[in-house]
């Protein structure tokens, strides 16, 4: 019997999401890229203008959309990264060791409503106080 064993071997580089903001330092401009399952961040060098890559990271699930805000209490701000099967995390940069933090996680699901047929939509409100999501209809 003969069998076939079938990996990408290569990364994503197709990009579905991308957002901006200072993410790894507060006087930071920073490039967040959402790949597939992959995420990277991007710091734009104030001397040259080129784009520097400082992290690059899998997800477990293909991401679906990526926000960030700045909450009022802290001086960088996180992303929230939600995926297609209705997880989402909250994430930050750990500035002195250089990595990614998970803040928070969790699902969005309802047992009354049907999944959009539609993309999901995520509204972040302008002064950060509050997160929209819609993913469900009929409720």
């Amino acid at each position: 019997m003969q069998y076939q064993y079938v990996v990408s071997a290569h990364k994503a580089s197709s990009v579905l999401a991308s957002v901006s903001g200072a993410f790894t330092l507060p006087e930071a401009t920073d490039l967040v890229l959402a790949k597939n399952n992959r995420i990277e961040v991007h710091t734009l060098t104030a001397a040259t203008g080129q784009l520097r890559q400082v992290g690059d990271w899998a997800l477990n699930g293909k991401i679906s959309t990526l926000h960030f805000f700045h909450p009022s209490d802290r001086l960088t701000g996180c992303i929230l990264v939600t995926s297609e099967k209705f997880q989402f995390a909250v994430l930050s940069w750990d500035a002195a060791e250089q990595r990614v933090v998970t803040e928070s996680t969790g699902e969005f699901t309802e047992v009354t409503g049907r999944p959009t047929t539609e993309t999901k939509i995520v509204a972040v409100d302008p002064l950060n106080r509050v997160i929209a999501v819609y993913a469900y209809q009929g409720i």
